[in-house]
């Protein structure tokens, strides 16, 4: 008795590559980011792709993952896994939102007591950040003051950084105290429009026309510049 045999094709996939590090939901990371892949199967293969923002008229194709990577700005990672005979893994899509990294001071500050005037160089590990800074006497820092950035201020006691309240503009509450911009449904068609913002002086992220760009020059502290208590904040920004 003759037994009839048939051949079935087996598909492989592969599996989805593992990226580090993995984005935090709705929480920025610092730039750079460096990157690395890799793939569960022994022997897989690596393709991947970073979109950012200034990329997005004309997305970049796959290339080969080599080894980690740096990014440095806002965007998307998109990689997958292949190997000849298997099919391509599931895709892997990540989206990444990268900050300034925060200035560093050298040298540092904190505790430390410094008897004679010091230099202090200023820097961030974003490239092309641009480093602002205040230098304050601790008698000032950190000071609260009302700087209009609006039209009109609400109440003397309306100390709410770093929204204050503003007033309905149109809608059924129109001319009616409201709590910050976003506050659409107290204003129901109307719009909520702060009239003003308290900031503080010595925070360049907060009112930075008060605030020097670092040009590279260390910082001198002294009796002169900021008194026996200096307080020198500096702020990263890139656009």
């Amino acid at each position: 008795q003759r037994i009839g045999q048939a051949s079935l094709p087996i598909e492989v996939q592969l599996e989805p590559p593992v990226v580090s590090p993995l984005p935090v939901p709705n929480s920025p990371v610092n730039s750079p980011v460096i990157f690395s892949i890799r793939s569960p199967t022994p022997g897989g293969s690596i393709l991947y792709k970073f979109d950012s923002a200034e990329e997005a008229a004309s997305l970049p194709e796959f290339v080969p993952y080599t080894g980690p990577f740096s990014v440095e700005t806002t965007g998307n990672l998109t990689a997958k896994a292949v190997m000849e005979g298997a099919t391509d893994s599931e895709e892997v899509f990540l989206q990444y939102l990268l900050a300034t990294s925060p200035v560093v001071f050298d040298p540092s500050g904190g505790d430390r007591v410094f008897t004679t005037s010091v230099s202090v160089d200023l820097s961030s590990e974003t490239v092309g950040a641009a480093v602002y800074y205040t230098l304050c006497n601790e008698s000032e820092w950190p000071r609260i003051a009302n700087r209009s950035v609006g039209e009109i201020a609400q109440v003397s006691s309306d100390i709410c950084y770093p929204l204050c309240r503003g007033l309905c503009a149109g809608g059924a509450r129109d001319g009616l105290v409201c709590q910050d911009e976003n506050d659409v449904s107290l204003c129901g068609l109307g719009v909520c429009v702060v009239a003003i913002k308290l900031v503080r002086e010595c925070y360049p992220s907060e009112w930075l026309p008060g605030a020097t760009l670092f040009a590279g020059d260390p910082v001198v502290l002294n009796s002169t510049s900021g008194g026996s208590g200096a307080g020198l904040t500096a702020w990263g920004s890139k656009d």
